[in-house]
């Protein structure tokens, strides 16, 4: 009998050290199954000619701060905003302007700071 609450003390003493690994590197993190980023002002493959020049976008913001904010090209340049806000706390949303767009394709993706969020593909700026 002692061999085998020797064994199952080692054995507790491992799931110990494991489950303080974990919690250490944010495994268990608590969080709300609501929490993100979202994208209220456009959808995927939507014509956007008439907002490039003054390009805004907007969306909910749960919980958490927002992580990344990425407009890009087709051939994947980044476009950075003009200016950004962001409310978690009490608002609960975000919004950024843009500089004026050329004529292409773009993608368009927010997330909060654990990755939550939401990505817009194929908005089209036409000639």
């Amino acid at each position: 009998m002692a061999t085998r609450f020797a064994w199952l003390r080692s054995r507790k003493t491992i799931s110990l050290s494991i489950a303080i690994a974990a919690i250490a590197l944010g495994l268990f993190t608590p969080k709300d199954a609501n929490a993100g980023a979202t994208i209220l002002t456009h959808a995927s493959y939507q014509d956007i000619t008439s907002e490039a020049n003054d390009f805004f976008v907007y969306g909910d913001l749960f919980d958490y701060p927002l992580g990344k904010l990425e407009l890009r090209d087709l051939g994947g340049n980044l476009i950075q905003p003009t200016s950004v806000f962001s409310d978690y706390v009490i608002l609960q949303f975000w919004n950024a302007s843009f500089p004026p767009l050329e004529p292409g394709y773009y993608f368009l993706h927010v997330e909060d700071i654990y990755g939550d969020g939401e990505t817009i593909i194929f908005l089209t700026v036409y000639s």
